[in-house]
C-alpha cells in the first residue's frame, strides 16, 4: 500500500496529491506544526480521489488533538468505505472526537468506516442510508444514544458492538437482518425494539443485555435466531410479541428458551 504525505499550513487546512495508479483507501499520513510543536495524523484516502468534501471540528487545536470537539462532514455523498474514518488507537484524531454529523446524501457505510471513535457520545446518521458495515460503530464505548434511519435495511456484524452507555433502541421497520454480535454488550440498554421487517438476527447480536427490561418485537413471523442471541439476558426481561404470534414465537426455535418471559401484545 502506498502512503500519500503532506504537511497542513497555519489553518490546519491541506491538500494531498494522488499519484495515477491510486487505489482507494491507501493510507495518507500529514504532519502540521504550531507553535513549534508537531503533530502526524494518519488518514485513509477516500476511494475517489476527485469527490471533494470538508471535514469540519466544532472545538480548538490547543493540545491538538484533544480539543477538537465534534466533526461535522460535509460535500460528500454515495458510499463511505471501508476503514474511511476508523480509529486504530485512542490518540488518534478521530478517538479525540466528540460527535459525529454524517450528511444527506450518503447511501451505505462500509466496515470499519468509523470504529473505535471512543470519545463521542452522538451520532447523526442520515435518511437515506440503506447500509451499515461490519464494525462500522465497533467500539463507540461513550456513545449515548443510536437512531437508526428508517431507509436501514442491513446492521452488519459488530457494527455497534460495545456501545455500552445505550440505554435505548429501536430497529426501524424497514431492517430486514442484523449481523452477528451488531449490538454485543450493551449492558445499559433497558429497552429494545425490533421492527415488523427483520427476518434474521445473528450470533450473539444482543448478547449481554443483562440491564434490558423489556424487548418489543413487531415481526409477526419470529425471526430466525442463533441459541446465543440473546445469551445473559435479565432474567426479569419481558418479551413482547404480536399476541396472533405468540404461540409461534413461544415454540420457534431458541426463542423457545425464552417463552417465559414472553407475553402477546
Amino acid at each position: 500500500m502506498a502512503i500519500y504525505t503532506g504537511v497542513a499550513d497555519a489553518n490546519g487546512d491541506f491538500n494531498i496529491p494522488f499519484s495515477t495508479n491510486y487505489i482507494g483507501g491507501q493510507k495518507v499520513t500529514v504532519t502540521a506544526e504550531k507553535d513549534g510543536a508537531t503533530k502526524s495524523i494518519e488518514l485513509f484516502a477516500p476511494s475517489d480521489t476527485t469527490g471533494g468534501g470538508v471535514i469540519q471540528f466544532s472545538g480548538t487545536l490547543a493540545n491538538f488533538p484533544n480539543n477538537i470537539g465534534g466533526i461535522v462532514l460535509s460535500g460528500i455523498s454515495g458510499a463511505i468505505g471501508n476503514y474511511a474514518f476508523n480509529s486504530t488507537n485512542s490518540g488518534e484524531i478521530w478517538a479525540k472526537a466528540t460527535s459525529l454529523v454524517i450528511p444527506p446524501g450518503i447511501t451505505s457505510i462500509g466496515s470499519y468506516a468509523f470504529s473505535s471513535w471512543s470519545g463521542s457520545t452522538s451520532v447523526s446518521i442520515p435518511e437515506g442510508v440503506t447500509a451499515i458495515g461490519d464494525n462500522a460503530f465497533m467500539n463507540w464505548t461513550n456513545l449515548l444514544s443510536i437512531i437508526l434511519p428508517s431507509t436501514l435495511l442491513t446492521i452488519g456484524a459488530n457494527a455497534f458492538s460495545s456501545a455500552s452507555k445505550v440505554t435505548s433502541l429501536v430497529i426501524p421497520n424497514s431492517v430486514t437482518s442484523i449481523g452477528n454480535s451488531a449490538f454485543f454488550a450493551s449492558a445499559q440498554l433497558l429497552s429494545l425494539t425490533i421492527g415488523s421487517s427483520v427476518v434474521s438476527i445473528g450470533s450473539q447480536a444482543f448478547q449481554g443485555l443483562s440491564a434490558c427490561n423489556e424487548i418489543i418485537c413487531l415481526q409477526a413471523t419470529p425471526p430466525t435466531i442463533q441459541s446465543n442471541t440473546f445469551n445473559g439476558l435479565k432474567a426479569t426481561c419481558i418479551i413482547k410479541v404480536p399476541s396472533a404470534s405468540l404461540t409461534a414465537y413461544q415454540t420457534a426455535t431458541n426463542w423457545s428458551a425464552h417463552a417465559s418471559k414472553m407475553v402477546g401484545v
